[in-house]
């Protein structure tokens, strides 16, 4: 796919590196997501995180574990309110 310049088998090599501890992934695709989720599952050090708020909550729900949200500089407070 032309819109995200790592293909998909490199990405599933990069989340494998162990030094990896953190990805913020923005593309809103569910064949990146579940990519991201099948090498959570090896490993559990490995936190990922969506960059879009408006769909902050879905992510959570789907395994992510939490937001890098730009956005939150201005909705911080109802961020919290909403997830505490």
């Amino acid at each position: 796919n032309d819109r995200y310049p790592v293909a998909p088998e490199r990405l599933e090599e990069i989340l494998s590196l162990p030094n990896l501890a953190l990805v913020k992934d923005s593309s809103l695709s569910e064949e990146r997501a579940a990519i991201g989720q099948s090498v959570r599952a090896t490993r559990e050090d490995l936190s990922i995180l969506t960059g879009d708020e408006f769909t902050l909550a879905q992510a959570v729900m789907a395994g992510m574990d939490g937001g890098f949200l730009g956005g939150a500089v201005f909705i911080a407070p109802w961020a919290h309110k909403i997830f505490s």
